[in-house]
């Protein structure tokens, strides 16, 4: 094989290395951008799941060391909230539903703070609209609690 023949190979190598670099470029930032839909459907739903919002609320439970009890979940309307519903273009638009969810869990103030810090940096939105207590003498305090989400419909 002559010295230009061997370039000319060499050369083709080349160009079809860069090649499939630019197409492994693309199919990365392809794949990048997979996760961040799925993030989107948990910061705001696209269907009704009380089952898994109990479970996620009491997975961020578990992590502090309580676990959630007395559960209650309702679906609301917007206009139940005192909201006014969003104009919309045309009848089938989506529009933004609220889920409230009451609970109670038990533990230490300080329990209760790491809780509702895990909850307020989770990806779905959550609004804690009221908490109250019942101090225990042993520090294992009853706390009620009522946040709301919401869920696109």
């Amino acid at each position: 094989m002559g010295l230009r023949t061997e370039q000319e190979v060499l050369s083709k190598a080349i160009r079809d290395s860069e090649s499939l670099k630019g197409r492994i470029d693309t199919l990365n930032n392809q794949l990048q951008g997979v996760p961040q839909i799925s993030r989107l459907d948990n910061f705001l739903p696209t269907q009704l799941d009380e089952i898994q919002l109990i479970v996620d609320v009491n997975n961020i439970a578990r992590q502090s060391g309580m676990s959630i009890g007395e559960i209650d979940v309702r679906a609301e309307s917007a206009n139940q909230r005192g909201s006014t519903p969003a104009p919309s273009a045309g009848s089938g638009d989506p529009q933004i539903r609220p889920l409230t969810m009451s609970f109670a869990v038990v533990g230490s103030y300080g329990q209760l703070k790491s809780f509702l810090g895990d909850l307020a940096r989770s990806l779905r939105i959550m609004d804690v609209d009221s908490l109250s207590f019942t101090l225990s003498e042993d520090g294992r305090n009853r706390y009620n609690i009522r946040i709301t989400t919401y869920w696109l419909n």
